[in-house]
Formats: C-alpha cells, structure tokens, sequence
C-alpha cells in the first residue's frame, strides 16, 4: 500500500467516524478481495461465510465507527473484525473446531495485499510490544514469540511460574487493548507464516 492509498485509507475511516455511509460502502469495496482471500483460508470459502461476513462487518463498522476516530492503523482493527466475525460464525455452524493458533494461512503463498496486511499487522504488533513495561516485554516475547512454556521462563527469569502467567495475561490483554479488536495470536500466527 502505497503512501498515497494509505492516506485515502486513513481518510475513509475518517468519514466513516464522522458518519459517511459513502465510506462505509467504499472501505469495504477497497477491502471485498483481501477480505474474500482470507476467508478462503479459514474455510475453504463457501458463500454463506461470504456473504454473512459481509454483512455482520458492514453493520459492525457502522455501529463502531466511532473506534476509527484517529487510528493509525484501520485496517487491522478491521481485519480483526472479520477475524472475529468468522470465527463465530464457523463455531456457530458446529462446522470446525477453531483454534485461533492454527486457522490463519492454510497455504502459503500470500497474495501481495495479504503481505502488506501482515505487515501492518507486524508494525503495529512491534509498537504494541514497546509500550509494555520491560518485564511484560520480556514474558510476552518469551511466551509467545519464541514460544517457551510458563515453567521454562519462570526459571529463566527467576521468577515464579503464576507471576508468569498472571505478567503474561496482562501484557497480552493491553496488546488486545491497543490493537482494537484484533488477535494477538491471529497477528504473531500471521507474521509466522511469513
């Protein structure tokens, strides 16, 4: 996404907080293929998923257009959405068992707008991280970057294994916070299927 296309972006997401529904209908027009794209790794894509994705997005950006009022980063608190929104449809339909760890990126060869999506997702994610305290820093990159158990960085870190767990627990619901809607581990399983 070029500088020119990310501002366009930047100010559809203004209109739509201020109320446009000329936005609403061109966000989601400029987002119809990347968002149909990962919907196809999620379910092999039947229309159905399709179609009330849309739906349910469309009205869950109109009655949350106010959370677009000066974000940086729109488009992944969008995508975090359609994230969410599809994973309660699928669970709905008792049709998967769905693990947000393993449901990203069923192939991977990534389009170039699922590239440039991960990589928004991975800055943001980066800044998210930077605003934790050093200790929070340490335990999420530990849990869930390089993936080691709650005894393990215990013992690294000389700490006990439930102030693991509790820093752990804290630091991934302000990233939750900062970052919207969106996933933490739908971000980390995405920059990994880089």
């Amino acid at each position: 996404m070029d500088h020119e296309e990310r501002n366009r972006t930047i100010l559809l997401f203004r209109k739509l907080s201020e109320g446009d529904e000329k936005a609403l209908t061109a966000i989601y027009d400029s987002f119809s293929s990347s968002i149909a794209r990962y919907l196809l790794r999620l379910d092999g894509m039947d229309t159905y998923l399709l179609d009330v994705v849309k739906a349910e997005l469309l009205e869950t950006l109109w009655n949350k257009r106010e959370y677009f009022t000066g974000q940086d980063a729109p488009i992944s608190l969008m995508m975090g959405m359609v994230h969410k929104i599809a994973l309660y449809r699928l669970r709905e339909r008792e049709k998967h068992t769905v693990s947000i760890a393993t449901v990203i990126y069923k192939e991977s060869n990534l389009h170039a707008d699922d590239l440039l999506l991960s990589k928004e997702y991975e800055e943001e994610l980066k800044k998210a991280i930077a605003l934790l305290p050093p200790q929070e820093q340490r335990i999420f990159n530990y849990k869930y970057v390089e993936q080691l158990s709650n005894d393990e960085i215990a013992s690294l870190l000389n700490i006990s294994r439930q102030t693991v767990k509790n820093t752990s627990s804290r630091a991934s619901q302000k990233i939750k916070e900062w970052l919207g809607l969106a996933s933490v581990l739908t971000i980390i399983e995405i920059i990994k299927s880089l």
